[in-house]
């Protein structure tokens, strides 16, 4: 029988060490890690694509006009009364009224991070789902594989495209 002070002094595993010793978490921090280095070295204001620009601007006129569902702002209206040269890949006209084509839901789910952390904000759901892939890709090696214990997560396949590419597409697909 156990005296409650020596329950005490029994080590016990938690859940925190364990993964602390678990390469897998090791990589995904890596991962952020060297994301938090990609977006720290771009250059702010610039993408790699038509659509990311566009969402972009969709995402400063939520927060210009506090509402996700007016127009865009285009202050180009007086060289440009007809519309004819807007900046977007894709947009809607409703007699004077511009609207975005793209959906709406990842833009404003990336709104608080953007309206605390400015542009670092806007990679952080692209960031943390990127290493959080190469835990799972990981993890669902092991499980296939439990040989493969020893190389758990190969990060380079989502290593430079990751960032961005979660930006282009599920990050602002909406």
């Amino acid at each position: 029988m156990l005296i409650p002070s020596e329950r005490a002094t029994v080590p016990r595993d938690s859940g925190v060490l364990r993964l602390l010793r678990d390469p897998l978490v090791w990589v995904g921090l890596m991962l952020l890690a060297y994301y938090g280095a990609w977006i720290a070295a771009r250059p702010q204001g610039v993408f790699w694509s038509l659509d990311e620009g566009g969402k972009f601007i969709y995402l400063e006129n939520v927060l210009a006009t506090g509402h996700p569902g007016a127009p865009l702002a285009y202050p180009a209206r007086i060289l440009d009364p007809n519309l004819r040269f807007v900046p977007l890949y894709f947009s809607i006209q409703q007699g004077d009224a511009l609207y975005s084509w793209w959906p709406v839901g990842f833009p404003l789910l990336s709104l608080p991070g953007y309206a605390a952390f400015g542009w670092w904000g806007l990679y952080l759901i692209p960031a943390a789902c990127g290493a959080l892939t190469a835990i799972l890709v990981g993890a669902i090696a092991r499980r296939l594989d439990p040989a493969a214990r020893q190389w758990p997560a190969q990060p380079w396949p989502s290593r430079w495209p990751n960032a961005s590419a979660w930006a282009r597409r599920s990050f602002w697909a909406g």
